[in-house]
């Protein structure tokens, strides 16, 4: 299968912009061999055979392979090298390699992996028998793994060749790329049989690593969710996910594990769109990691409207995808400007996350930086150190997961902390509120007991006032101090009645008796009571 050069992450486009001169076989300078034979004479087990590619392009309604054979045909056919004419869509090519073995010890290298790219959508292989004729091997990038002969993985389209010593082999194939904007590739690699399967193990391996590193942070983030409900374990879960299924199906290891849709393998492109949701993802992580929306609240508005665009350009992206039969090519002049979008928006928010010196935000600056160097590593390895490998960026992803999972433990921590601070003041305002509650509870027990010592001691006043006033009225003679006790006797009854009358009113059962009097002789007959103390002043005749 072919699929988009991308890496498992947004910043490949960096290396997209890198390598859109070379979708078609300008990765490989096409100098003229000066024989037509590619001969294996090398101490190496991997060639490029583009060189020694010679093609011829089909007729409707097509050449068999009995007619190419012929000698009128194979002079019509010319080296890629030296083919004018632009090579086509929706075209079928014929294309012919010679082989030969000539290797040291070519008895032990006789089978070998001949690798063309997923261009090709349709493809036949013919190679010949010991008896003559020729054999047909169906491949190609919409033909069915159940009827393809060879397919140790689903990536590329492989064809197994033996190539005995010192005997040139032919092979012809004729195909078509049936996919808008993408054009038959005529890079052809022969490996020896070994060598493919180490490489292919290799990958897996690194593949493996890779993915499982990301499904066991996306395993721990999505159980400290479902623990803690912190909507940006969930967000940074979602983005995880996708990065895993998006590089599953860039390396093709997710056809391999699940053989996905087997009657039309093109419908795995659908899968690409994972890219999309990776991203919207990422987007919603930063936004609820940072809560941005009360840190910076114009960028978070910024945020959103960019999250929300993911929606109709999936849309997009999947009439697109049927209209023009699965091309990522096309589907790329959507996908990459979202990719931009993403990765300048991203980087503008640097400096001034960095301005508010939340130190959550140093997380996800060095986090995007990490990414960025790697992607920067990547295209360098592309440009200047070919072969083509994602090592660095794979490398800058996995050190991006590590901070922003040490990010998220961090913020967790904090609002742990802040959670067991308000615990801490709500049980201190607990205890204050006791404590009052308590202080109000003997208060007011302390005027109960008051209120009851008032009511006792006032009635305990009355009893011997009572057994005063009765000695009074039962005395003889002495008139003006029997008058003077009485008076005195009936003022501190009075007062006992008062205090009594306080105890009533404390408790609420005390009724107002309003009563209007001379307030002149109220006032005399309150000071009457005070003559005694001044008897120069005032004496007994005086006082009656």
């Amino acid at each position: 299968m072919c699929k988009s050069k991308y890496s498992y992450h947004w910043f490949l486009v960096c290396m997209l912009l890198a390598t859109s001169c070379g979708l078609r076989d300008s990765s490989l300078p096409a100098t003229k061999p000066t024989t037509q034979v590619c001969i294996l004479e090398k101490e190496q087990t991997d060639y490029r055979l583009q060189p020694f590619v010679q093609i011829l392009s089909d007729t409707i309604p097509g050449y068999t392979i009995q007619e190419i054979i012929q000698p009128q045909l194979q002079e019509k056919f010319q080296l890629y090298s030296e083919y004018t004419p632009a090579v086509k869509n929706y075209q079928y090519y014929w294309g012919k390699i010679q082989v030969e073995n000539r290797l040291a010890e070519a008895e032990e290298y006789t089978e070998w992996v001949l690798s063309f790219t997923g261009a090709w959508t349709t493809l036949d292989v013919f190679t010949e028998r010991k008896d003559g004729s020729w054999r047909q091997e169906q491949n190609g990038t919409f033909t069915p793994d159940r009827l393809k002969r060879f397919v140790p993985t689903a990536k590329g389209n492989l064809v197994k060749l033996f190539l005995p010593p010192h005997k040139a082999v032919t092979v012809y194939f004729r195909g078509k790329s049936e996919r808008t904007a993408i054009y038959p590739s005529f890079y052809i690699r022969l490996r020896h049989i070994e060598t493919f399967y180490d490489d292919l193990l290799k990958s897996k391996v690194g593949n493996a690593f890779f993915m499982g590193f990301l499904l066991m942070m996306f395993s721990y983030n999505l159980i400290v969710y479902f623990f803690g409900k912190d909507r940006s374990f969930i967000f940074y879960s979602g983005y995880l996910i996708m990065v895993v299924i998006y590089a599953a199906y860039s390396s093709e290891d997710l056809t391999d594990w699940l053989g996905l849709f087997p009657g039309h393998p093109a419908y795995q492109g659908f899968i690409k769109l994972s890219l999309y949701l990776a991203m919207m993802c990422y987007l919603a992580f930063i936004r609820s990691f940072l809560d941005l929306r009360h840190l910076l609240p114009k960028w978070d508005t910024v945020f959103k409207a960019v999250i929300y665009l993911g929606f109709p350009l999936i849309t997009l992206d999947v009439i697109v995808l049927l209209l023009t039969h699965f091309s990522y090519v096309v589907e790329d002049r959507i996908t990459v400007p979202y990719i931009i979008l993403v990765i300048l928006l991203c980087c503008s928010l640097l400096y001034p996350l960095f301005k508010t010196k939340d130190k959550k935000g140093y997380f996800i600056i060095a986090g995007i930086t990490a990414i960025s160097i790697g992607a920067i590593l990547t295209v360098i390895s592309r440009v200047w150190a070919p072969p083509f490998s994602i090592f660095y960026l794979k490398t800058g992803t996995i050190v991006e997961v590590i901070i922003f999972s040490l990010g998220l433990a961090y913020r967790q921590r904090q609002q742990k902390q802040a959670q067991q601070e308000a615990d801490f003041k709500l049980k201190e305002s607990q205890l204050i509120q006791e404590k009052k509650e308590l202080e109000a509870g003997r208060l007011k027990e302390l005027n109960e007991f008051k209120a009851r010592f008032y009511t006792n001691i006032t009635h305990e006043f009355r009893t011997p006032l009572t057994v005063i006033m009765g000695i009074a009225d039962n005395l003889t003679g002495h008139q003006q101090e029997k008058a003077l006790i009485q008076r005195n006797s009936q003022n501190l009854l009075r007062l006992i009645n008062q205090l009594l009358d306080l105890s009533k009113l404390e408790s609420g059962t005390l009724v107002l008796n309003k009563v209007h009097q001379d307030v002149i002789a109220y006032l005399q007959y309150l000071t009457e009571s005070f003559y005694s103390a001044y008897p120069e002043k005032y004496p007994p005749a005086f006082l009656f």
